[in-house]
This record gives C-alpha cells, structure tokens and sequence, in this order.
C-alpha cells in the first residue's frame, strides 16, 4: 500500500517538475519574441508618418504606414492606435488596427486619419499646437503574453 502511495507521489512530483519546467521555456520564447518584434516595431525603418494637405477640402490626412517583420519563433498579434488632440486634449480623429504576424513573416499596414478644415488648424505639430499618440500593443502565446506601450508627440507653447 505505501508503495503504491510513494509512487503516485514520486509521479506527481515528476508531472509539476515537467509543468514547471515546460512553463519556464514557453516563458523564455515569450519573452524573446516580445523584445524581438518590439525592437523591430521601434526602429526607424518600421514606420513611416506622413502630414498630407488636401489642396481642394483643405482636410489634413495624417497617415501611419508600416512593414513589420516578425524574427521571433511564436505568432504575434498586435494593434495599433493612432490618435490626434487638439491643444485642449481633446480627440480629433482616431483611427486602429489589429494585426497577426506569423513566425519568419513580414506584414504591412496603414491608418489614415481625417482631420477635417474647421479642425486642421487645431492640430500642427510643426508650431507645436496639438498631441499625436501612438498605442501599440504586442502579444504572443495565444494572447497570453504581452504588454502595451503609449507614444506621445506633445505640441504646445515654447514660452
């Protein structure tokens, strides 16, 4: 009887060790495909932003394109937000999108935003009037495993 009773204990011992030791190397590839696709969403020749003028409406169009490579070893999905506020803060236009990168992939995008006439003047980055925000969120493992990130260009008065 005991023997039996030290073996079903020497197995469950066996089977969390195993568990542990799997959950540690989902983990570790977790973490790498994280860093690696948050790297290649930070570097310079990701994105492009684009300030556009529409000579005829005199309607602003702000426009995020971007070709995202995914190096790591697990599937990524991740969502991008881009927002423009006026200098009270308050939203202008807002406009995502939601994007799965397999392994050794690469993947394009675009999100264009239409500042209105009457609302363009409220937004220019240029003479630091108004706020551009970039969210970006990264998430692997069966959405598991991520985090979200917030850029903020601020506008406003130099004095």
């Amino acid at each position: 009887m005991w023997y039996l009773l030290l073996n079903k204990t020497k197995l469950l011992k066996i089977t969390i060790l195993l568990f542990q030791l799997f959950s540690l190397f989902f983990l570790g590839l977790s973490l790498h495909t994280i860093v690696t696709v948050s790297l290649a969403v930070i570097s310079t020749e990701t994105f492009n932003f684009t300030f556009n003028v529409d000579d005829s409406t005199g309607d602003l169009f702000v426009i995020l394109d971007g070709n995202l490579t995914n190096n790591a070893f697990l599937d990524v999905t991740l969502f991008f937000e881009v927002a423009t506020l006026n200098s009270d803060g308050q939203n202008i236009a807002k406009d995502s999108t939601s994007l799965n990168i397999n392994s050794r992939d690469t993947t394009s995008f675009a999100i264009k935003l239409l500042i209105p006439t009457e609302m363009a003047w409220s937004i220019n980055l240029e003479q630091n009037i108004g706020t551009l925000e970039l969210t970006f969120t990264v998430r692997t493992l069966g959405d598991l495993v991520g985090f979200t990130n917030k850029m903020v260009i601020l506008g406003g008065d130099e004095n």
